[in-house]
């Protein structure tokens, strides 16, 4: 198969991730280029076999003559699938002059979430409608987990809809636990993924490793930091970020399906994780007494003591690593993907 990923930029975030494994995966045995709409400082590794095609375009609304010149690229390279990444890779995927391909696109959030949280209620609803709309022109949406699977059928019908999980590559972590237990956070510092609940209730003198960056850390920082809460900002070193903490802590409001939580599984770590669709969803795969979810203040707490004692935190390693290969690594979700393709390309 020849398959295009249309991105709006190399960008490594959650979406960046996905495309960086299955492009990794999918060149093994396809071909496979990537053409990204902007630039971005933070690039994904891919296979040097990989063909990348940056337009180095503004990350704005694109111009008639910017998308003309992206179908003319597609339709040199004639894919069998066209796989679109972000609002406007996907309005380009759904023009009619690129119906002869099979298109595909990935559904990361809930849209009406994900908009209103970065736009604001008026302009965010205005874009989760248009990208349902856009959703509407494509032969398959690919959703994260079985509330977005359900969300997505109700607006586009149950047939252009499925459900495939994301997975990660493994991290290789070397972490020894001393004396007390080490929790860390992998998250952008805004308000969807709630940090400052985890910093107002976690209980006085336990460690806490913060990563990720965002327009309130260096306020976050004067207010919270401590001999035992420590920002450590932004980094792309998975080894060092897993190797500096033995529990992973999600406070988010909302997610597709969170890369840092499956990155910490292929690791072996424990989860405390708030109650959201994607982290019951997740969690519906790992054994007992590997996680555990909290609904307030109370059940934050008692999971913080339960996974402060070590004993537990070994407990956990052997079984996690097992369901991560068993339902979370990157080669589970090409496969899965590939499946699809390839009923899709039977199709025409």
């Amino acid at each position: 198969m020849n398959i295009v990923f249309l991105v709006s930029s190399l960008e490594g975030t959650g979406p960046g991730v996905v495309v960086e494994n299955l492009a990794n995966q999918f060149v093994k045995k396809h071909d496979v280029s990537i053409i990204a709409i902007s630039e971005s400082e933070k690039v994904i590794k891919v296979h040097p076999k990989i063909r990348v095609l940056e337009m180095n375009l503004p990350h704005s609304r694109l111009s008639q003559s910017s998308e003309d010149k992206i179908v003319t690229m597609i339709k040199k390279i004639n894919p069998d699938i066209l796989f679109s990444h972000g609002l406007r890779a996907d309005l380009i995927n759904s023009r009619k002059s690129l119906s002869v391909y099979k298109k595909v696109s990935t559904s990361h959030n809930n849209p009406f979430e994900d908009y209103v949280a970065q736009y604001g209620i008026i302009k965010g609803f205005f874009m989760a409608i248009l990208q349902i709309r856009t959703f509407a022109k494509l032969d398959k949406v690919v959703t994260l987990n079985p509330e977005l699977e359900l969300l997505h059928k109700k607006f586009l019908g149950k047939k252009k809809v499925t459900l495939i999980a994301n997975g990660v590559k493994p991290i290789n972590v070397q972490r020894t636990t001393g004396n007390q237990i080490r929790f860390g956070t992998v998250a952008t510092l805004n308000k969807r993924k709630r940090p400052e609940y985890i910093l107002k209730n976690i209980p006085n003198r336990t460690i806490l490793k913060m990563f990720g960056s965002g327009e309130h850390l260096s306020d976050m920082c004067k207010k919270y930091r401590n001999s035992y809460i420590d920002f450590l900002g932004y980094s792309t070193d998975k080894n060092y970020i897993f190797s500096s903490f033995d529990v992973l802590i999600s406070a988010s409001k909302s997610e597709g399906m969170p890369m840092s939580v499956l990155e910490a599984i292929s690791t072996g770590m424990p989860l405390i994780l708030s109650d959201i669709p994607a982290h019951r969803f997740i969690t519906s795969f790992l054994p007992k007494n590997s996680f555990r979810i909290f609904r307030n203040k109370k059940s934050f707490i008692d999971a913080i003591k339960f996974f402060s004692n070590s004993h537990n935190v070994q407990q956990a390693k052997a079984p996690m690593l097992e369901s991560y290969e068993n339902y979370f690594s990157e080669r589970k979700m090409a496969d899965a993907y590939l499946n699809l393709f390839e009923t899709l390309n039977m199709e025409k």
